[in-house]
């Protein structure tokens, strides 16, 4: 079963609120930040406007994400759930029409993986960093924590503006991602990733971040869309939670662990 990048993208920027309205998010008037002295003031230019206090307060203590991710070549879709709580627990889900199923979780400790709901077996290694990263509720604003260097690239042209871009690269996996934000909003619009074909070519993987909605104050992105052509994924949220009970069931080791 092919995940797409749901974990990827919507840990990373997804935090908010059941939405009770469908209108978009407009940002505050504000007039445009022409240049930055590093990439690291982009990133928290970004976090100030799109997280507000909540990253100063650290009042984050769990979210629930429901969405849909879908493939447009094939027709193929997916129900993708993302549960996380702020001692590292974490519970993700993506069943494909059809019944394919695919299962991670962990209790903040011990992490597992299961396909089908078949046989769990523990997630080690350099995919334990990795789901522990997506359980960090705190990964974007904790920035220098996983993400060792960040330079500022200048300004490019986005939509009929203007975005700042940043190369940022990823502690875990050594690869660097340029990242495009809105220069007035904030706002992240797009990331751009090598991809290396079967066939040895290397090429730019862009996604795009659409549909910002404002949810509980925070500026969350409810359109994803990551690829292009025949391998183009799209995400779209349904609902977010914040802060509104768990099922504690859902983070409950598998038997036999």
């Amino acid at each position: 079963m092919r995940s797409g990048p749901a974990s990827l993208a919507l840990a990373a920027a997804l935090v908010g609120a059941p939405i009770q309205a469908s209108a978009a998010a407009q940002p505050e008037p504000a007039e445009m930040v022409s240049a930055f002295d590093s990439g690291w003031d982009v990133l928290a230019f970004s976090i100030e406007k799109t997280w507000g206090d909540i990253a100063t307060n650290r009042t984050l203590e769990s979210m629930t994400i429901e969405a849909t991710l879908s493939f447009p070549a094939s027709g193929d879709s997916a129900k993708y759930t993302l549960v996380r709580a702020s001692d590292g627990r974490v519970y993700e889900r993506v069943e494909a029409v059809g019944g394919r199923l695919q299962e991670r979780g962990g209790d903040g400790e011990t992490y597992w993986i299961r396909f089908n709901g078949g046989e769990s077996r523990r997630i080690v290694g350099e995919d334990q960093l990795a789901i522990r990263r997506l359980a960090d509720l705190y990964t974007e604003v904790d920035y220098r924590k996983y993400f060792p260097s960040c330079e500022y690239l200048g300004t490019v042209e986005f939509g009929g503006g203007t975005a700042h871009r940043v190369r940022r690269t990823d502690g875990l996996t050594g690869l660097a991602e340029l990242r495009d934000y809105d220069g007035e909003s904030g706002y992240l619009v797009r990331t751009i990733q090598k991809r290396l074909l079967p066939t040895g070519q290397e090429i730019d993987s862009p996604a795009l971040f659409e549909d910002y909605r404002d949810v509980d104050g925070m500026k969350i992105p409810f359109r994803q869309i990551a690829g292009d052509g025949g391998a183009r994924q799209v995400l779209t949220v349904q609902r977010v939670l914040i802060n509104r009970g768990l099922d504690e069931a859902l983070f409950e080791l598998p038997e036999g662990f």
